[in-house]
């Protein structure tokens, strides 16, 4: 390459180089590296490059690309970087360095910084104080405690998942539509200032105990399964597309609002009853694992037979009138119960039973019409413990 002195535009991508002198070539613009078994790359002397491409070279463990002004892009992801230095590059705006071995990174001399992919690192600190002008951060899998993209007014898309967040500060993010925070430790999360949200995943944040999506209604994608909800309102989210609430504590669900849903998850929580009969969009849907009792459809589930089992201790009537989806005339062939007004009654229990002074139990079997030739067989399988009460005559 050293008599090429005025070459502009260098790719070699996809061969078995191992190493390459571009000291001559200092007209250099354009430079992809890419896919090279590359053990070392100097490019000291190139410092007009504008794009620079160089991953995939898994014996590449450092790269200095510092003093570069004129560096619009660099991409040197999928390397084995233990270093990366881009000090002196001001005109810098896209940078992907995942999937390296970088426990820091120093963006701040790059201030026009737009996109930043830098996950699957081991990076325990990311300053973006400076790049005020950011608008797509990717930090997702490394060991950050902490996260402030409150001078990031700018960003759209916002991927921090897999860190070990605590606390996540998003209320100057007015532009934010993408926010993935999964796999963290997060105990709450505040969303009411990112009324562009459309897609919201922040499944296996255990101690989040509530979410408020009530000022999003562009929400389309809503991912929070495994977090710690008891409860979850989407009827101002008319445009949810899809549904994943699964491994919660809910103990209900409305979803008669959310007439474009295709795919619903609500798997392993404490519901008692699902409506859908508004959503005649859904081509998905999982409630398994929940203590159903009442359950309504579409004619996506026409002419079939469901079955519920359900395990309850110490119960001796169930208010019907109270769960969702619930039509007096819609039970039947009920055995071991009966309905008072719309509350399911058990029978009473035989004077053997109550003098045993073991635990009683007892079945209770009907059949509910969920609409479209659609059945729900339920069987209620329900433990009485005797208690010893005592009493002290003498206080």
């Amino acid at each position: 390459m050293s008599k090429n002195t005025a070459l502009q535009k260098l790719s070699f991508y996809g061969n078995q180089i191992e190493s390459i002198d571009l000291s001559k070539n200092t007209e250099l613009l354009d430079l992809d590296c890419g896919n090279n078994p590359l053990t070392s790359l100097d490019v000291s002397q190139n410092t007009k490059l504008t794009e620079m491409y160089c991953y995939n070279a898994a014996q590449l463990t450092a790269l200095d690309v510092s003093n570069k002004p004129n560096l619009t892009t660099l991409q040197c992801f999928s390397n084995s970087l233990a270093s990366l230095n881009i000090s002196g590059d001001t005109a810098l705006e896209t940078l992907d360095c995942r999937q390296n071995n970088l426990t820091s990174l120093d963006i701040g001399d790059s201030s026009k910084l737009t996109d930043l992919t830098c996950s699957a690192n081991g990076i325990t600190e990311l300053n973006l104080s400076r790049n005020t002008q950011l608008q797509k951060l990717y930090c997702a899998n490394n060991s950050l405690t902490t996260l402030d993209v409150s001078k990031n007014p700018d960003i759209t898309s916002l991927d921090c998942g897999s860190n070990k967040l605590t606390t996540l500060e998003i209320k100057a993010n007015t532009k934010l539509d993408y926010l993935r925070c999964v796999y963290n430790k997060l105990t709450s999360l505040d969303v009411s200032a990112n009324t562009a949200l459309q897609d919201l995943y922040t499944s296996h944040n255990k101690d989040i105990k509530s979410l408020d999506v009530s000022k999003n209604p562009d929400l389309i994608n809503l991912d929070c399964e495994d977090n710690g909800l008891t409860s979850l309102d989407v009827s101002a989210n008319t445009k949810l597309y899809y549904l994943n609430c699964a491994n919660n504590k809910l103990t209900s669900l409305d979803v008669s609002k959310n007439l474009d849903l295709s795919t619903l998850n609500c798997n392993d929580n404490e519901i008692d009853g699902l409506d859908i009969r508004q959503n005649t969009s859904l081509s998905s849907m999982d409630f398994s694992i929940n203590p159903i009792k009442v359950l309504k459809v579409t004619d996506g589930y026409k002419d079939r037979t469901l079955e519920a089992s359900i395990m309850l201790y110490d119960t001796v009537e169930i208010d019907m009138g109270k769960i969702s989806g619930w039509d007096a005339g819609s039970i039947s062939n009920i055995n071991g119960a009966k309905m008072v007004d719309n509350v399911l009654v058990f029978n009473d229990l035989t004077e053997e039973e109550i003098s045993s002074g073991a635990p009683i139990d007892k079945d209770i079997t009907y059949t509910y019409d969920c609409g479209y030739n659609c059945t729900l067989d339920v069987t209620l399988y329900i433990r009485l413990n005797q208690y010893q009460i005592n009493y002290d005559l003498n206080p």
